[in-house]
């Protein structure tokens, strides 16, 4: 474990970027806030800048002295982080980078019950967000604020890399994550000493059914529902009413290899789902419903029963298809919008196309 506070933490901040991630704001209103005898989570997949906004938090205190930063390794464990912060009387901030690999994490609610009672600022990173959520819902439960760092808008990414759609796609997400997550998730449960909901296998057969539905007409197997709600849970997909799109678009991409698909096809069929799960996030409530149906998405207006319909090739809607989706719906189709690699930033960023 590497521990740094007083000049030796603020010699690491030098090159620190200055463009932050949306979510950081929420890490500095807590660091802010009234004690409340809470910790702070921040998890996600790694390179989603967890360390980079606690070290940008560290920066804008401003006071390093009484800041400590602990780099956790996988040797260390829980007693040996509270001696350290023991030691360290005079340091309001505390902040444990790759908290999740500590042992003894079962036991973590002293740091609540003890020290962000005691008026301390308690920040843990970590990149399995499964485990922060095991976290909150037992040891931690009312002791936590968990910020989930996984899903990066494109407009976000825009902001912070000045890149394009494509890149966005191809993504910087590392492969063995995607791999390794039907283990990491039956590691969180084992820490904890709980039974896992669903066993290794059918999680890793119900990211491969979710990967494949980008580009196949899957059918829906109820034997995958338990699984794919624990990786909604770890961050990985999230249920656009009944339809799972990964938070990181790169997956389904990466998924395509060895397929005897076009690039056209691929990147039209992700880049469905990146505005699916953009239009779902932003809008969907009780009275608009975001849907996927067929090759479409649609934003359904449920009080002036107006249906705007998303297209992403530009063949013409057939009559038949419109009556179909207007009685699914119980809506008209107000206007029907194409979206293509050519536009879909604008409408990403949150500008208006037709």
């Amino acid at each position: 474990m590497e521990i740094s506070t007083g000049n030796s933490l603020q010699e690491k901040l030098y090159r620190i970027s200055t463009k932050y991630r949306h979510c950081w704001y929420k890490l500095m209103d807590y660091l802010k806030m009234k004690n409340d005898g809470r910790v702070c989570g921040v998890g996600g997949l790694i390179g989603t800048g967890k360390t980079t906004m606690m070290l940008q938090a560290i920066l804008e205190i401003n006071q390093f002295d009484k800041c400590l930063l602990l780099e956790c390794d996988r040797e260390d464990n829980l007693q040996e982080i509270c001696d350290i912060i023991n030691l360290y009387q005079n340091c309001k901030y505390v902040f444990i980078d790759n908290f999740t690999w500590v042992s003894g994490i079962g036991a973590c609610s002293v740091l609540a019950d003890r020290y962000a009672y005691e008026g301390r600022k308690i920040v843990l990173t970590g990149d399995e967000l499964q485990l922060f959520r095991l976290l909150e819902a037992d040891v931690l439960l009312d002791r936590m604020h968990l910020i989930d760092t996984t899903y990066v808008s494109f407009s976000e990414f825009h902001e912070l890399s000045n890149a394009g759609l494509k890149e966005y796609i191809h993504g910087d997400v590392l492969f063995h994550q995607v791999v390794d997550l039907p283990r990491n998730i039956m590691k969180s449960y084992r820490l904890l000493g709980q039974k896992p909901p669903v066993r290794e296998l059918p999680i890793a057969n119900a990211l491969h059914y979710a990967a494949s539905k980008y580009y196949f007409d899957e059918k829906y197997d109820s034997d995958f529902e338990v699984a794919l709600k624990v990786c909604c849970r770890a961050g990985f997909l999230q249920n656009c009413n009944g339809n799972y799109v990964f938070l990181r678009p790169c997956v389904p991409y990466w998924f395509r290899a060895g397929l005897e698909l076009s690039d056209e096809f691929v990147y039209r069929m992700i880049l469905k789902n990146i505005v699916l799960l953009y239009l779902f996030r932003k809008y969907n409530s009780r009275d608009i419903k975001v849907k996927a149906y067929d090759e479409y998405v649609l934003k359904e207006d449920l009080v002036s029963t107006e249906t705007i319909v998303y297209q992403f090739d530009e063949h013409e809607i057939e009559i038949q298809t419109r009556k179909k989706i207007e009685k699914k719906s119980g809506t008209r189709i107000k206007s029907i919008v194409l979206v293509t690699m050519g536009n879909a930033e604008l409408l990403l960023r949150g500008e208006y196309i037709d």
